[in-house]
């Protein structure tokens, strides 16, 4: 039964990390509708979730759970949780036109809360971290070049998640974790004939990253990367090979969109070139600035879980501080800002020194970032499962 366990925890991080997007991937090659699938996923990571959960404290491995290192996450979710049931149930607020209060819940509780703590419950000194990291990677690279092969690249420039039954930003985040991952192998292991393969991988991921046409997944790559080399490096040796790759980035940026373009019909060059013209995303900006207003208006207790103001009402800050100071008020966005600030630290260090566990801290930065620009505290699963491991990682380590 041991040995089982083991399995199911190892399994789990593997489908809790990478298995939406092989999921989303099925429909399209079946013919199928999405939403059996979709739904199906959701149910066994929630009834995985459980069994460990359940499998651990009625073993002696409660005896390893320690509660103490995730302390600010769950007094955050605790008044997160109180935000959450006032808003949705005591005293309900403008919700999105598109979302109902069970899929809220759904999301909240259901995707997020119990499938990330349970990571918690899982026995560090079990887990295989090649074995995952192996699976991951196979899966991203495989379920990405799929979908690369099956998009339709005829007609109107566009921006697309390659025909999968997946969101667009999160699609051109899975491309760019792959080239981070990719990245991270080329780096670790010596150069032999499998390393030709994380070069196709990183290039795949590019590619997805590229046809989402989204430029948060493109800022992540940019960030991500240029942290590692210079966490791995040193300042002098980073600034050697950034400035050396930066300048054929800068020279060859243009004929790369163009003949990505030339075969991948995407919107992504046309919007970015716009965002520079015009100085920033005014939309996103307008939103940042809405939360802070909202957390402005009731400092102590925050104001709602999403923006209420005429406009913006049901919508979310599109950056996770802002969202937890509006939602929780001063208390929760300290205590969530001393959680993000740990993990950063920890992932910095395991960065540094500690290169076999360092992609847990690569893939956990990526989702922080995103979470700076497009995500949203209640269905943001990545960022906080990957937060867990790392701290649970930093400390097997």
């Amino acid at each position: 039964m041991r040995d089982f366990t083991v399995k199911v925890s190892n399994v789990y991080l593997i489908i809790v990390i990478s298995g939406f997007l092989l999921v989303s991937l099925l429909p399209n090659l079946l013919g199928i509708s999405e939403g059996s699938f979709s739904i199906s996923y959701r149910v066994v990571i929630l009834g995985l979730a459980l069994f460990i959960v359940l499998k651990t404290v009625f073993s002696k491995d409660i005896q390893f759970v320690k509660i103490g290192p995730y302390k600010l996450l769950l007094f955050f979710w605790l008044l997160y949780t109180i935000r959450i049931c006032h808003d949705l149930f005591y005293d309900p607020i403008i919700l999105s036109s598109e979302k109902s209060t069970s899929d809220y819940t759904q999301y909240a509780f259901g995707v997020v809360l119990i499938p990330t703590l349970a990571i918690i419950f899982i026995n560090k000194d079990k887990l295989n971290y090649d074995k995952i990291l192996k699976w991951i990677y196979s899966i991203l690279f495989l379920s990405l070049l799929v979908a690369i092969f099956l998009r339709d690249n005829t007609g109107s420039v566009v921006r697309s998640a390659g025909d999968l039954e997946i969101g667009i930003l999160l699609f051109g985040q899975y491309g760019a974790s792959l080239s981070i991952l990719s990245l991270f192998l080329l780096i670790k292991e010596k150069f032999t004939i499998k390393s030709l393969i994380y070069i196709v991988g990183f290039i795949t991921g590019f590619i997805a990253l590229f046809i989402s046409a989204s430029k948060s997944p493109l800022l992540v790559l940019l960030i991500v990367s240029t942290l590692f080399i210079t966490l791995r490096y040193g300042r002098f040796k980073a600034a050697i090979i950034i400035g050396f790759l930066g300048l054929l980035f800068f020279y060859y940026f243009l004929d790369m969109m163009t003949l990505l373009n030339t075969n991948f019909n995407s919107s992504f060059l046309v919007r970015l070139l716009y965002t520079i013209e015009v100085g920033g995303d005014e939309a996103r900006t307008s939103l940042f600035n809405a939360g802070l207003n909202e957390f402005i208006n009731n400092p102590f207790i925050g104001n709602a879980m999403l923006i209420q103001k005429s406009g913006f009402a049901g919508s979310y800050p599109h950056n996770l501080i802002i969202e937890a100071f509006m939602a929780t008020g001063f208390l929760g966005g300290i205590l969530f800002l001393g959680w993000v600030l740990k993990c950063v630290l920890a992932s910095f260090k395991i960065i540094k020194y500690n290169l076999n566990f360092a992609w847990v801290g690569l893939l956990f930065l990526q989702f922080l970032i995103f979470g700076m620009f497009s995500s949203n505290l209640f269905s943001s699963n990545l960022f906080w499962g990957l937060s867990i491991l790392l701290i649970l990682t930093v400390k097997k380590t």
